[in-house]
């Protein structure tokens, strides 16, 4: 989706403790699930950029991407949710910059595995914390997992956005880091 980026390398990201949370959680979310006979996890492989938090702080850390990030766009968010996308321009708007040594602008976003599980199609709201309720079990409020946007891109063309508002439900796996060249005419 990005065809003027030079990917200057990949990095594969492997962190232990990460990968238990991620575990954990998926066992958590299907054990709240297991009353819906066609619940799936739904786990994807999605875009995001960490804005002005450096990647090695959430690769090196214990917690995660912290849920706190601060959408550039102040009217077109979900909340305090780790926003995602599967059109990687979405996290290019939202990518870590920084010059290298020769004084070039360069970017960093991730590839994440995101546990979806069930989601809720909604318009932006910057005041949300977690997900709209789904239901009660024995009066305890049960919520959806993610929810599902919209982000108005261009007045022509919107982009799919996926929030999840705990850390657990992503796995950091990739960080790219890319130079953007020239736009091209299509």
């Amino acid at each position: 989706s990005m065809p003027n980026a030079k990917i200057n390398y990949i990095y594969q990201i492997q962190n232990c403790f990460h990968l238990q949370n991620f575990n954990l959680q998926q066992q958590t979310i299907s054990a709240n699930n297991n009353s819906n006979e066609n619940f799936s996890l739904n786990v994807e492989n999605l875009f995001f950029g960490s804005n002005i938090i450096p990647p090695e702080s959430i690769i090196g850390g214990i917690d995660g991407i912290p849920c706190h990030i601060v959408d550039p766009d102040p009217n077109q968010n979900w909340g305090a949710g780790i926003h995602h996308s599967p059109d990687a321009r979405y996290a290019d708007e939202r990518a870590f910059q920084y010059l290298d040594k020769n004084g070039d602008k360069r970017k960093q976003i991730f590839l994440n595995s995101v546990i979806l599980g069930n989601t809720f199609k909604q318009k932006p709201d910057t005041n949300l914390k977690r997900p709209s309720k789904r239901h009660d079990i024995n009066g305890m409020p049960v919520s959806y997992d993610s929810i599902l946007g919209d982000y108005k891109f261009s007045r022509k063309e919107t982009i799919p956005v996926k929030v999840v508002y705990k850390s657990v439900q992503v796995l950091p796996s990739f960080l790219i880091d890319y130079t953007l060249g020239p736009k091209t005419k299509s």
